[in-house]
């Protein structure tokens, strides 16, 4: 969850018409971190994803010139970092009603739906399952690794939220 601080409009380096968003995380382990949000107005459902995201951040939604009331929730965000034109730096790609449950798919089945997709994919399933051990079975113990030393942690870019 994040709150926003600071916010200015202007144009990226291909002309569209952006609005970037100074947003500061209000808890969990990276709390304090700042990151950067664009919103574009280039189409119509680019704006109004816009101007969605600028109210769940706490606009009124009346007057861009002010975004009054801007950084008076806090809202959902994912973070991440990203590489552009060779620079990697750690941004926010989404900002999202923070009343959601956090999974966002254009068409969320209702439980009827749901359970029609069940019924359809239950030979797939049970074809799945006879391939694989029950849950619960017993699996082969692991091989011993051969040097009982320290191990190097692979190497991962991904945050951890």
């Amino acid at each position: 969850m994040g709150r926003a601080i600071e916010f200015g409009f202007g144009r990226a380096k291909n002309g569209t018409e952006q609005v970037g968003v100074v947003c500061e995380l209000v808890e969990g382990d990276f709390k304090g971190k700042q990151g950067v949000w664009y919103g574009f107005f280039n189409t119509k459902e680019n704006s109004e994803r816009a101007f969605r995201s600028l109210m769940y951040l706490g606009w009124d939604g009346v007057d861009l010139t002010k975004l009054t009331g801007l950084g008076t929730k806090t809202a959902a965000l994912t973070c991440g970092e990203e590489t552009f034109e060779g620079k990697s730096r750690w941004k926010i790609k989404f900002v999202d009603d923070p009343e959601s449950d956090g999974i966002f798919m254009a068409d969320r089945f209702n439980p009827e739906q749901t359970a029609d997709f069940a019924n359809r994919m239950s030979g797939l399933l049970s074809e799945f399952r006879a391939k694989r051990p029950a849950a619960g079975a017993a699996k082969p113990p692991a091989a011993a690794p051969q040097n009982s030393g320290p191990q190097q942690a692979a190497k991962s870019d991904k945050i951890p939220f």
